[in-house]
């Protein structure tokens, strides 16, 4: 339901194209990632994210805790588009993008960048409770 691509646009270019511009970060390696919705998205958050550790051998799912949200809006949609300035630190993913289901499930969506060609993507992610 999230699509994402980084930019390297001007912010005039982008608010011409119709882009809100949310910036979370101010560091010079921060990324200005483009994010659309699919279909309308209640409760959409930016939120600040931290890997957590699995203690159970047997159990091999990988789970992120929120540490705190950067933007929200009530309803994400076609038509109100976000641009974020959003830094990413290293290999493991300290953004996540999250909103309310249909059914009413909070989901959560790590972003992610490409080893390969440096593209990003979402990856749906486990919410931790501790």
């Amino acid at each position: 339901p999230i699509s994402v691509r980084e930019t390297t646009d001007s912010p005039e270019k982008l608010a011409a194209a119709g882009y809100e511009l949310v910036i979370t970060s101010n560091k010079k390696h921060a990324a200005k990632v483009l994010i659309t919705a699919e279909k309308p998205l209640k409760n959409f958050r930016i939120v600040a994210i931290r890997y957590v550790p699995n203690d159970d051998p047997d159990d091999m799912t990988i789970r992120f805790k929120e540490l705190g949200t950067l933007h929200a809006r009530n309803m994400l949609t076609l038509d109100t588009p976000l641009c974020a300035v959003v830094e990413m630190i290293g290999s493991i993913p300290n953004i996540g993008f999250s909103y309310t289901a249909e059914d009413g499930r909070n989901l959560l969506f790590s972003l992610n960048s490409s080893g390969q060609d440096g593209s990003l993507f979402l990856s749906a992610e486990q919410i931790a409770n501790k």
